[in-house]
C-alpha cells in the first residue's frame, strides 16, 4: 500500500459509524478514500451534520431492524444525498422461511435444511407456508433463536441463526447487496 492506493471501507452496525468517521477524516487528511459502505448503522456524530460526509457512501438497512431502526439510516442517506454526496440506499426485506438460506451453510444438506425449517415452524414463529405468524418481530427473533436444532447441525447454530436474521430482515450484515456495492465502488475508483 502506498499513499496513492485508492481506499474503500465497509462497516456494519457500530462499524458503520467507524467507517463513516474513518472515511471522512482520512479523506480530509488527503488520503484517497473513494467510497464506503455503512451497513446497518448510522453516520458517526462528528461527521453527521449536513454536508459533513463527502465520501461517496452506500447505506444499507433491514426493514425490521430493531437494533438500529431504519428511520435513522433513511435520514442519514437523505442528508447525504441532499448535500450532493453520491450515495445509494438498499433495504433488506423480510422473506418467506424456506430451506434455501440454510443450504448456503457448509455441511448442511437438503434433508437437514428441511428439518431446520420444520423445527423453526414448530417454534410458532412461522406458519407451514413460511410466512411469519408472530406479529412482533423482536419476539419472533427471540423465539426463533431459541430453536432446538438437530444434533447434526448443532455446530452450525451461529450460522443458522444468522440466516434466520436475514429471513426476518433484522439487524444482520448481509451480502445481498454486494454486487450493487461493488458496482458503486467501481464507479468511484479512479
Amino acid at each position: 500500500m502506498t499513499a496513492s492506493t485508492q481506499l474503500t471501507g465497509v462497516g456494519t452496525s457500530n462499524g458503520a459509524r467507524f467507517v463513516t468517521l474513518w472515511g471522512q477524516t482520512s479523506k480530509a487528511a488527503g488520503l484517497p478514500v473513494r467510497a464506503i459502505w455503512a451497513s446497518m448503522g448510522r453516520i458517526a456524530n462528528p461527521v453527521s451534520g449536513p454536508g459533513q460526509l463527502t465520501v461517496p457512501t452506500v447505506f444499507s438497512t433491514a426493514e425490521n431492524d430493531f437494533t438500529v431502526p431504519p428511520a435513522g439510516i433513511f435520514q442519514d442517506a437523505a442528508r447525504t444525498r441532499d448535500a450532493g454526496t453520491p450515495m445509494e440506499l438498499y433495504v433488506a426485506r423480510e422473506r418467506r422461511l424456506t430451506a434455501a438460506p440454510f443450504l448456503r451453510i457448509p455441511g448442511i444438506d437438503e434433508a437437514e435444511a428441511q428439518e431446520i425449517v420444520r423445527r423453526l415452524v414448530a417454534t410458532g414463529v412461522w406458519r407451514a407456508d413460511g410466512t411469519r405468524a408472530v406479529a412482533d418481530v423482536q419476539q419472533a427473533a427471540a423465539r426463533a433463536s431459541a430453536v432446538s436444532l438437530p444434533a447434526s447441525v448443532a455446530g452450525q447454530r451461529p450460522e443458522i441463526i444468522d440466516q434466520v436474521a436475514d429471513v426476518l430482515a433484522v439487524h444482520q450484515f448481509t451480502a445481498e447487496f454486494a454486487p450493487q456495492v461493488q458496482a458503486f465502488f467501481d464507479r468511484h475508483l479512479g
